[in-house]
């Protein structure tokens, strides 16, 4: 899915004005520090302490709601199992966040906010992108039909609205 689809086109051609962007050597350095202690970490038995929550940094190419796909796929490219990668996800940020007895798992009595996908993530992470459906509060919508509703609407139309 290219993210770019869900801008204005006044937005759109802002942003691809940007593009390409050189890659930041120190950015790239990070990276490849994380990618090898983060997987060092997990190994000395962090990964319970681990969470996803991406701060990536964009000039609007990436949007952050896909943030944590890609997140997920380097924290598998890394050697960390898919399996743990999801719990980092989901029950490592509720706990965080202190609240794990409210959410972060599928059990009796949690708030039941989730997504379906077509794919096993257990055996490709990137399967986590096809999601199918999303259930909110109870109520379940079709993830293309969410998507269609904002494709092309998202940041300014034109300069008079850049401010907000």
């Amino acid at each position: 899915m290219n993210e770019r689809d869900f801008l204005t086109p006044y937005a759109r051609a802002a942003v691809e004005k940007q593009l390409p962007r050189p890659v930041n050597r120190q950015f790239e350095r990070i990276y490849q520090v994380k990618h090898r202690e983060g997987k060092k970490f997990y190994d000395a038995g962090g990964g319970r302490l681990i969470t996803v929550g991406t701060d990536h940094p964009s000039w609007g190419e990436f949007l952050s709601g896909f943030g944590s796909h890609r997140e997920l796929q380097a924290l598998v490219a890394s050697g960390i199992p898919p399996a743990a990668a999801i719990k980092m996800a989901t029950i490592n940020g509720a706990r965080a966040l202190n609240v794990a007895t409210t959410l972060g798992t599928i059990e009796p009595g949690k708030l039941a906010d989730l997504f379906v996908i077509t794919g096993n993530p257990l055996t490709d992470i990137r399967n986590t992108h096809n999601v199918r459906l999303v259930m909110k509060s109870g109520e379940i919508y079709d993830s293309a039909a969410l998507f269609a509703s904002v494709k092309g609407k998202l940041w300014p139309t034109g300069e008079a609205d850049e401010s907000w």
